[in-house]
């Protein structure tokens, strides 16, 4: 009996620390711990002396299946249930969010028809309104409770962890500090684009892809920002939530913290480039084209990813984002146009503007890179309209 129970401490000490190494919950641990001491027993049990027939084993039966459906209605009574209601409420709030991106997407496809043949269909607000603009800053207290509701809906808390729960051991970092880590810009790309960035000590994971890319497609453009509202709420600095890193580098990235009257200073432009037309011969320079792609692509200043809505290779990912690739859409664009919408942005769209961002330079560079979608890749002079 001693070498038995020598033996069932050897594998439980084992078992407990191999699972915790595994990245499995404590609880998880525990119940393969007691698993091995259950073993224990029924190697104890083939041991002992036969026991007599009891005088009537139907009754002995019955008692011990009375005593083991009790003590399992008793235990269930103390471990977390399921209500039914929640879940139905959480799948109607999915099911609007799916609604809400199908319409949004028909709209468009309906619009590009259209517009093939010389048309233009009017604008179908989303279901339950027209889409919301980007989260206010500060957010409200009702847009930050709905983002926690995504957070849920969409089952974050699978991989991360706030306050201590949800999270698997090297899934996800924790995010109890995502707001004091990060900005709204870049926890939007994120969401958008897992690509965008790594968290700290999670290279691995996010070399393997961990992260879900498909949340660009299930998520509804006002859910999208109620989330971000809610993770910039998220400023408990006694966490340690990880820096973001570089995915080509290594080297941590530099975050502008959000302040009010705190805008940062644009490098200078250069003089002699203006907004009004493209830099002579800028259309189809394969060293300009490349610095374009780097910052459409977030690589020279990852607060600006051109691709986190217009798509790493042209198409779209955020709903009514424009789409390069239509050779229509880019032949209406004059070069002065073209450079406004990306440094002024577009009022009451989630398109941003850039100009605090980047240089005059910078912002041809990258129209230069846009303007090859269109022809697959190969650089073509843009004819103003």
């Amino acid at each position: 009996m001693l070498r038995k129970g020598f033996i069932t401490l050897v594998l439980a000490s084992a078992v407990f620390l191999l699972s915790d190494i595994l990245g499995f919950p404590r609880i998880f641990s525990w119940v393969f711990v007691g698993y091995v001491f259950f073993g224990f027993l029924f190697f104890l049990l083939l041991d002992a002396r036969p026991m007599a027939m009891p005088q009537r084993p139907l009754l002995s039966i019955l008692l011990f299946f009375l005593l083991a459906s009790s003590t399992l209605f008793l235990v269930g009574n103390f471990v977390p249930q399921y209500d039914p209601r929640e879940e139905i409420a959480k799948v109607k709030r999915l099911q609007v969010n799916f609604t809400k991106k199908d319409l949004l997407a028909r709209q468009q496809a309906l619009q590009a028809e259209m517009e093939a043949v010389g048309l233009q269909v009017a604008a179908v607000p989303a279901a339950g309104g027209e889409a919301a603009p980007a989260a206010p800053q500060p957010p409200s207290e009702e847009l930050i409770a709905q983002g926690k509701t995504v957070y849920q809906d969409f089952e974050c808390y699978n991989c991360h962890k706030i306050g201590g729960k949800g999270g698997v051991k090297r899934r996800g970092p924790e995010l109890d500090n995502v707001g004091g880590v990060l900005n709204a810009d870049l926890i939007r790309q994120k969401i958008l684009d897992p690509e965008v960035f790594m968290a700290e000590g999670f290279e691995s994971e996010y070399k393997k892809g961990v992260m879900p890319d498909t949340y660009a497609d299930q998520m509804a453009p006002d859910a999208v920002d109620a989330l971000v509202a809610y993770l910039m709420s998220l400023t408990d600095s006694s966490v340690n939530t990880p820096k973001p890193l570089d995915p080509n580098t290594g080297e941590p990235l530099k975050v502008e913290a959000v302040a009010a009257g705190a805008a940062p200073a644009a490098p200078a432009a250069t003089p002699t480039i203006g907004p009004e037309h493209m830099p002579p011969g800028w259309w189809t320079d394969p060293e300009i084209i490349a610095k374009g792609k780097e910052i459409y692509e977030g690589r020279a200043n990852p607060e600006v990813n051109c691709s986190a809505c217009h798509g790493r290779d042209g198409k779209p990912v955020l709903t009514g984002a424009a789409d390069f690739r239509d050779p229509a859409l880019v032949a209406k664009l004059s070069d002065t146009e073209w450079f406004a919408k990306v440094a002024n942005g577009i009022p009451e769209t989630p398109m941003t503007a850039w100009k605090e961002k980047l240089t005059t330079e910078q912002i041809w560079q990258v129209i230069a890179y846009q303007n090859t979608f269109h022809t697959g890749g190969k650089p073509t002079e843009h004819k103003n309209p």
